[in-house]
């Protein structure tokens, strides 16, 4: 399961949660399987690379989202997670 974590920068797993999704200018992807994450900027400043595959996400891990973004994570079948920690790890600890 890939997850999507709104964050205030890049630092990994670290990384400060962005209470609004919508106001996030980095985001974190979070494969569980594998642990392992990767970091995007809002900005264009990302690790992926232009010839790569858009990335497919399977649920978003936040706490805050706005009603119309979430009914659009809901109807693509995208589940959304509200979670009050602070950090990426304490996220991804207690949605595990």
């Amino acid at each position: 399961m890939k997850i999507c974590i709104p964050v205030t920068g890049p630092q990994g797993l670290d990384a400060l949660l962005q209470p609004d999704f919508t106001a996030a200018e980095h985001i974190l992807i979070y494969n569980l399987a594998s642990g392992e994450h990767r970091t995007f900027s809002r900005d264009g400043e990302t690790e992926q690379e232009a010839d790569e595959e858009p990335i497919a996400i399977d649920a978003v891990l936040c706490a805050d989202m706005h009603p119309q973004v979430l009914r659009a994570f809901s109807a693509q079948g995208i589940q959304v997670f509200a979670t009050e920690a602070e950090t990426v790890a304490q996220a991804l600890q207690a949605l595990q």
